[in-house]
């Protein structure tokens, strides 16, 4: 699926700033997608940031992810849950690092782990340990276009504000109408742009909009297998 982007965002996007991806994900990434990858390098860069070595150790000790034995390095974290479990941990708890801070967005962040950790532990007790990681970064990405909005536009802050009496859904049409774009769009390119599996970015996208999802066509079986990947 391709993003449709209006002249008008186009012209407004030149003014957000959508958060890059940060130096250890393109470390990890790059070195997980050779052919033989360096397992030790992997674990090296990941520590070489403490903010993010620890949020990851955190998440992996969650109840969502908790082992028999509580993982105490990040050595052991990528030896335990192989490379294609700990590149999307990394992604995840990047995001929240490279977010700037906001008064309303603690809450924000709290409620978004609480989600993730949740949409984990329903594909954990479903059987579907292959989902578990795309599941946990779903419930923490689908709404990253949020954040993204609180810094970018002085006036959203008093908008989301009224999420509680609004919904998801009228809230996103005030957005388009206040400022020309919503939370799906920015957050569909924002996981674009951290290299989300593409049937994350497509359900973030029409995450308000399900009859248009179910009608594109982009809820095939082959992607859905692709995300088990």
């Amino acid at each position: 699926m391709t993003i449709s982007i209006t002249k008008q965002e186009q012209t407004l996007l030149q003014t957000i700033s959508i958060p890059p991806r940060p130096a250890v994900l393109l470390a990890v990434t790059e070195e997980a997608s050779k052919p033989e990858p360096n397992v030790a390098m992997i674990a090296q860069a990941i520590s070489a940031d403490v903010g993010i070595a620890a949020a990851v150790l955190q998440v992996v000790n969650s109840a969502a992810f908790r082992r028999a034995r509580e993982v105490q390095s990040i050595n052991q974290a990528v030896m335990m849950l192989g490379l294609k479990r700990i590149v999307p941990l990394v992604k995840v708890v990047a995001l929240r690092s490279a977010m700037s801070s906001h008064a309303l967005l603690d809450n924000f962040w709290d409620q978004a782990t609480e989600i993730a950790q949740a949409s984990a532990v329903v594909a954990k007790l479903l059987g579907n340990d292959d989902l578990l990681d795309n599941a946990y970064m779903l419930g923490l990405f689908h709404l990253s276009g949020v954040p993204v909005m609180m810094l970018g536009f002085p006036d959203y802050p008093a908008l989301y504000q009224k999420l509680g009496t609004l919904g998801w859904s009228q809230l996103t049409e005030l957005e388009y109408q206040a400022f020309g774009t919503s939370h799906t769009t920015i957050g569909a390119l924002l996981s674009q742009q951290w290299m989300l599996p593409q049937i994350l970015i497509d359900i973030i996208y029409y995450q308000q909009d399900a009859a248009s999802f179910y009608q594109s066509g982009e809820m095939s079986a082959r992607r859905w297998i692709c995300c088990r990947c």
